[in-house]
């Protein structure tokens, strides 16, 4: 196994960050996995759910969540047919639409199947949302050449890029560490403890 490092020279969006790894993805299908988008779930992890439905439909497949109205404007929505229990196939993606404006309530979360012409779309798409370039767009201007799936994601989800949702990640993580978890319990009932007095 080889392992290749690459830096965006600016931030510019996540399509721009993508698209930098054009040199070493070559004309292979790849994923795309988030950091700030911790998943976690008791049987198989999202990106094997999603690499299940790509080897069935192919195209690109791309993880859901539904989210609150009053945050879509923190996420790629979509509007699409459900075709299973959690299958859509995606019709037109919205990035970051304000309450009210967005097609559904259920947004994109980090985790991507995609066919390595995304590179072309990427090349061609104006910046997008907050002048950036963005990889929704550019997903969105496939639609009418390829099949675009989303998998609603059943598990638990951690978005750390958002500071409540880091220290819950954090917290969840430390008590059912094997070692730490019985005494960070402790901790944090004596925490509470004291809270309560003062």
């Amino acid at each position: 196994m080889s392992c290749v490092t690459l830096r965006q020279p600016h931030a510019s969006g996540l399509g721009d960050a993508v698209l930098c790894a054009e040199s070493v993805i070559h004309d292979e299908p790849f994923a795309v996995l988030l950091a700030d988008d911790l998943l976690r779930t008791e049987g198989r992890g999202c990106l094997e759910q999603l690499l299940r439905v790509y080897a069935d439909k192919g195209g690109a497949v791309l993880a859901l969540a539904e989210v609150a109205s009053a945050v879509t404007e923190r996420y790629g929505i979509i509007a699409g047919t459900r075709t299973g229990d959690d299958l859509w196939s995606i019709e037109r993606l919205v990035e970051k639409p304000p309450p009210g404006e967005a097609p559904s309530r259920l947004g994109v979360i980090g985790r991507y199947v995609l066919q390595p012409d995304i590179f072309e779309h990427l090349k061609r798409i104006p910046p997008g949302a907050g002048g950036e370039l963005q990889l929704t767009d550019a997903i969105a201007s496939q639609i009418s050449s390829q099949a675009v799936h989303g998998l609603v994601y059943r598990g638990r989800r951690y978005d750390c890029g958002d500071k409540l949702g880091y220290l819950c990640a954090n917290v969840e993580y430390a008590l059912e560490h094997p070692e730490l978890g019985d005494d960070f319990r402790a901790y944090l009932a004596h925490l509470n403890v004291r809270k309560r007095r003062a």
